[in-house]
């Protein structure tokens, strides 16, 4: 009765906002003449509409009946963000969930996601297995993302991106650098240089590469967008070498006069200058 008054909520709601939320997903196979059950995902939904739960299962022609097989349960907080991700499977032997893997999210004030924490099942407790820890500038745009990795009763650095950030939010640099234990210090490795048009999409992305024998940073590749009508037209993507752009491939899209893409056509270039 419950699940049934869930998803007549939900329904009223899909109904008011012209959204659409699946409650079952079947997955057949053409077998012998005929179709059949393969496959089977089962969403759940709370009162908000919000997915509560997602539980796959198999079908076992034997004994004709579907077969639990992973179960994925999401928590909220009252802001309509996850707090936390648990993932389960099924134990036949038992016939109960066993727990896998959990996700824990925390937020700042402003809502804004600051850590995700994944955690493994060690059969009796939750054991720390990797964390991603974001920070931000003064303007609330994402300025920092650190990735580290559990290791004995410790946090270990593993990356870092740091963001220099448009007034407008988009990023006009990223830094990516990984930590070295020997230094203790992070070690930059490559950067990504963003130009936009005025309506923010991405006019040019530059990639360059950390020269550590020479101390400077060297143009590695960069692509290059065209748009018409807000949509994208090319694609271009040059290599440099040499200190000189030398074409490597270009993707070209056409659409039909509703702007449903039509056509991806792919070009290549010759990746390095001929000589001889």
């Amino acid at each position: 009765m419950k699940h049934l008054l869930l998803s007549f909520l939900c329904l009223v709601f899909a109904a008011t906002t012209f959204a659409q939320k699946v409650d079952t997903l079947v997955t057949e196979q053409w077998l012998n003449g005929a179709w059949q059950n393969q496959a089977k995902i089962i969403y759940v939904y709370d009162a908000s509409c919000r997915n509560t739960s997602l539980l796959t299962q198999t079908w076992k022609p034997e004994t004709s009946e579907w077969i639990n097989g992973i179960l994925i349960t999401y928590t909220y907080n009252g802001d309509g963000q996850i707090t936390k991700t648990l993932t389960q499977t099924w134990d036949a032997g038992s016939s109960t969930w066993v727990n896998v893997a959990m996700v824990t999210n925390t937020y700042n004030a402003s809502s804004q996601l600051t850590s995700a924490v994944n955690q493994s099942w060690s059969g009796t407790a939750w054991l720390n297995v990797s964390r991603v820890t974001n920070t931000y500038d003064a303007n609330g745009f994402l300025a920092t993302v650190t990735s580290q990795l559990w290791f004995g009763s410790n946090w270990l650095n593993v990356t870092l991106v740091t963001n220099t950030n448009n007034s407008d939010g988009t990023v006009s640099v990223a830094v990516h650098g990984t930590w070295n234990i020997i230094t203790s210090h992070w070690d930059s490795t490559a950067k990504d240089i963003n130009t936009y048009n005025a309506d923010k999409t991405v006019n040019q992305e530059t990639f360059q590469s950390w020269n550590s024998a020479a101390s400077n940073w060297q143009d590695s590749a960069r692509h290059t967008y065209t748009y018409s009508s807000a949509r994208l037209v090319t694609l271009l993507t040059e290599q440099n070498v040499g200190g000189t752009w030398v074409n490597d491939s270009r993707q070209t899209y056409t659409y039909d006069a509703s702007g449903h893409l039509q056509h991806e056509l792919s070009s290549y270039g010759i990746p390095y200058p001929l000589t001889g």
